[in-house]
Parts: structure tokens; C-alpha cells; sequence
């Protein structure tokens, strides 16, 4: 009786030592695959502009644009 509950007991261990193996593999691939988005992410952020580059555009289209429209001012009015 003791034996045929130990061999259960055994079985019972190595159907979970199978699955906590299957597991772990499992988490290797998402891992895997965190750690990709996660650096394509980083690329993207990497590449977007900061407020300090961005004001400075905006500061020049503006200017550029004002300096356009006292142009046209100046040519219809003269």
C-alpha cells in the first residue's frame, strides 16, 4: 500500500516537474519578447524630438510666418 502511494507520489512529481519545465519555457518567450518591444520602444523614444527641440521650431515657423505676412502687407500697401 505504501509503495503503490509512493509510485503515485512519484508520478504525481514528475507530471509537475514536466509542467513547471514547460512553464519556464514558456516564460523565456515572453520574456524574449518583452525585452523586444521594450528596446523597439526605447528606439522610438530615442528618436522623438524634446521640448527643448521643439520650441525652437515653433519659435521659427512663427517668425516665419509673421515675417511672410508683414511682407504681403508691405507689397499690397505700397
Amino acid at each position: 500500500m505504501t509503495e503503490y502511494r509512493l509510485d503515485k507520489l512519484e508520478a504525481r512529481v514528475d507530471e509537475l516537474q514536466k509542467d513547471i519545465r514547460d512553464l519556464h519555457g514558456e516564460m523565456r518567450k515572453e520574456m524574449a519578447a518583452i525585452r523586444e518591444a521594450l528596446a523597439r520602444m526605447e528606439g522610438k523614444l530615442d528618436r522623438t524630438p524634446t521640448a527643448m527641440q521643439i520650441w525652437p521650431m515653433i519659435v521659427t515657423t512663427w517668425i516665419a510666418g509673421a515675417g511672410i505676412v508683414a511682407l504681403a502687407v508691405r507689397v499690397v500697401t505700397t
